[in-house]
């Protein structure tokens, strides 16, 4: 198994977090205004359905956390699987989803990620008033 070419399972994502607080004793993450915790430069997190039991994971541990699901948009079952997520507790806010587009061309985004089924522009429009209500 190649370094950096697999999918993370939910005990890696989750420790990344526990070791990010480790080296910050003295802060206290349950009393701070603002936590957000990102999954950017991981890999495209709706490629791999053990982000969603992180979430889930990351949540019971840091409640005040918002959990930020930024994906390019892949056309699977993710995203209505982190809908359901969200809606699993009434602090419904604390997924924050982005959508990366890198670029206005439906084109080039197939182009930059020809490895997955893409939503369009208008699916993601879409999906996100869905998301919204």
């Amino acid at each position: 198994e190649k370094y950096g070419v697999k999918n993370l399972s939910v005990e890696e994502m989750v420790s990344q977090v526990e070791f990010v607080l480790e080296q910050n004793l003295a802060w206290n993450p349950l009393k701070t205004r603002q936590l957000k915790i990102q999954t950017t430069r991981m890999g495209e997190p709706s490629m791999n359905f053990a982000t969603l039991d992180a979430v889930r994971e990351l949540h019971k541990i840091l409640p005040n956390a918002k959990l930020f699901i930024s994906t390019v948009g892949i056309q699977n079952d993710f995203l209505n699987r982190l809908l359901a997520l969200k809606k699993e507790t009434p602090n419904e806010d604390y997924i924050q989803l982005q959508f990366s587009l890198h670029t206005t061309s439906e084109t080039h985004r197939r182009e930059l990620q020809p490895n997955g089924h893409l939503m369009t522009f208008e699916g993601i429009g879409q999906f996100g008033k869905l998301w919204h209500k």
